[in-house]
């Protein structure tokens, strides 16, 4: 997976940077969680600092472009974002018990 940041500007006000990122990838879309640690490790911050605005990609295009904010704190992060969109990429929790749980006889 290649990654270069296309755009950054600094928001002293959000204590973030917004950053507008492109990924090449030779299959699928990358999910939510492989970006962001993209995004950690070209930073070096910690992963709950990161919220990801959008991945688009064009229909056939190896080209992803991502729209993100690096925090420089966690707590920053959790005061300016929704909720929502921290939880955006991961599993929710009844899905996970639903996959556990063994397929029923039928009567």
């Amino acid at each position: 997976m290649e990654f270069k940041v296309v755009k950054e500007e600094k928001n002293p006000f959000y204590e973030r940077k917004d950053v507008l990122a492109e990924v090449i990838e030779a299959g699928a879309t990358p999910p939510r969680k492989a970006v962001v640690e993209l995004l950690a490790k070209k930073y070096g911050c910690a992963e709950d600092c990161i919220a990801i605005d959008h991945l688009r990609q064009d229909y056939g295009s190896k080209k992803i472009t991502v729209s993100a904010r690096v925090y420089s704190s966690a707590q920053a992060c959790k005061a300016a974002e929704p909720e929502w969109k921290s939880k955006r990429g991961t599993k929710k929790a009844g899905v996970e018990a639903k996959a556990e749980k063994p397929a029923g006889k039928k009567a």
